[in-house]
């Protein structure tokens, strides 16, 4: 469907610029801007565009003008004639089609100096020139219109160029990532002093500039609800997490035990539920994207690190172009951290039968009195994690933590482990304060076990 725009006053002179010392033709092609959400990936979007033009000397008649495009097609290409507004009618040039975006113009009469002249393809007034903007074109896109001498190439007198289409994106978006600390008194299983939610901003913005638009946010106070919807993954380490909201609580889903397998959790905003706002205006108030924690009911603690979202504008409602990511995946809306020391130990070996024990020893090395938690969250055989109180430190006096007791508290639990699964320390100190080491001792001997940081590091 074929849209007008008003871009340029038609009657407008046209100030000549300098090519190689000689004044040139001059087009004005109007540089519509089109939202790229309006563009269909399969099939051209036609509108209408604008066009002024001016030659520098008299063209005679009989000369070829030769009118082409870069990046699109002419809507009607053999309807292509010029509009003298002085005489107040097309001149009825010999139209040649050579290909869709091209065609060949004979002038019936001269090209007079100080007109400014209308390419068009309409046979009455408004003389506006349609464009095919070829379907699936990005934000970016940008369509020529070129003027030239077919005889002459180059010839200053005639020679212009002009934008008439720019394909930029209406709707865009950024998110403002948010750290949250995890509890040590709730073994990790909330955020700190007990609380159950992370929240990110979201933030969709609707570039209300252009001149072809998907849709009208309209008048604020922003943000206010847009056309549109969203699709948002958020991916990651689900543990511990009961549900993913947006905007208070307006579109909630829960995470199932098959998103924690997955490691990744998807929720659909309809049409019509997202908070919008006009680019560069700032809000009042922000958008939320909020992790809401199962908290001490559940058995599983939160892990600390990333999380990270992906969001999506979906093809529906007045977007006929997509989808299209609005934020790309991998982008990190949420960090979990600890204010506590974290360990690693990849193996834990434990077998009555034939003697087998783990013994991991804790010690402070007395830079800071009184005594600091200790929580082992072992890692289960179906991918879950236990959290079991291990006791105390304090200065003077080791910890050591068995592998039987972690084992037996997977079973308390209702969980399994092998003879041999991994378990991550959490300590409620300074890494700086703390000695720790691990080994296993069965009939053969004893063998020391490493022990990692979270990032990796071997610290022991």
């Amino acid at each position: 469907m074929k849209k007008v725009l008003s871009i340029v006053a038609i009657a407008a002179l046209i100030v000549g610029v300098m090519v190689g010392g000689v004044w040139a033709g001059q087009l004005d092609a109007g540089n519509t801007t089109v939202a790229a959400e309006k563009i269909p990936a399969a099939a051209p979007y036609t509108m209408n565009t604008n066009t002024s033009y001016q030659v520098d000397s008299t063209v005679a008649a009989s000369t070829v003008l030769q009118i082409s495009l870069t990046n699109g097609t002419f809507a009607a290409p053999g309807s292509i004639d010029i509009y003298d507004p002085l005489a107040g009618a097309l001149m009825g040039c010999t139209n040649v089609v050579v290909d869709p975006s091209t065609v060949e113009l004979t002038l019936p009469s001269n090209l007079a100096t100080g007109i400014a002249y209308i390419i068009t393809d309409a046979a009455a007034a408004p003389y506006t020139l349609g464009v095919n903007v070829p379907g699936g074109s990005l934000d970016g896109t940008v369509v020529t219109l070129t003027v030239d001498n077919k005889n002459n190439p180059g010839d200053t007198k005639i020679y212009a160029q002009g934008t008439v289409v720019t394909v930029k994106n209406q709707v865009t978006a950024k998110i403002n990532a948010v750290t949250s600390k995890l509890d040590f008194a709730t073994m990790m299983k909330t955020f700190k002093f007990g609380a159950l939610t992370s929240s990110a901003d979201l933030y969709v913005y609707s570039d209300e500039s252009l001149n072809d638009k998907a849709f009208t946010l309209g008048v604020g106070p922003y943000p206010i609800l847009g056309p549109i919807g969203l699709n948002i993954r958020l991916s990651g380490d689900l543990h511990g997490l009961a549900s993913i909201s947006y905007d208070a609580g307006a579109v909630t889903t829960a995470i199932t035990p098959t998103d924690i397998t997955n490691g990744y959790v998807d929720m659909a905003i309809p049409a019509g539920s997202v908070e919008m706002g006009p680019n560069g205006q700032a809000w009042t108030a922000p958008v939320d994207l909020t992790l809401t924690a199962i908290g001490t009911t559940g058995t599983d603690s939160i892990a600390t690190g990333d999380r990270t979202v992906k969001v999506e504008l979906p093809t529906a409602g007045p977007v006929a172009a997509g989808p299209r990511d609005l934020i790309s995946a991998g982008t990190v809306s949420h960090t979990f951290e600890l204010d506590a020391s974290q360990y690693y130990i990849p193996l834990i070996g434990v077998n009555s039968a034939t003697g087998r024990e783990t013994y991991i020893k804790i010690q402070s090395k007395s830079q800071y009195s009184g005594s600091n938690g200790v929580v082992a969250q072992i890692l289960c055989d179906d991918g879950s994690m236990v959290s079991y109180d291990a006791g105390t430190v304090s200065s003077g006096t080791p910890l050591t933590i068995t592998g039987s007791q972690l084992k037996a508290a997977a079973t308390a639990a209702g969980k399994t482990v092998g003879d041999s699964f991994a378990v991550i320390l959490t300590v409620n100190a300074p890494e700086s304060d703390l000695f720790i080491y691990a080994n296993i001792i069965d009939p053969s001997g004893a063998k020391r076990v490493p022990v990692k940081t979270v990032g990796g590091l071997i610290v022991e």
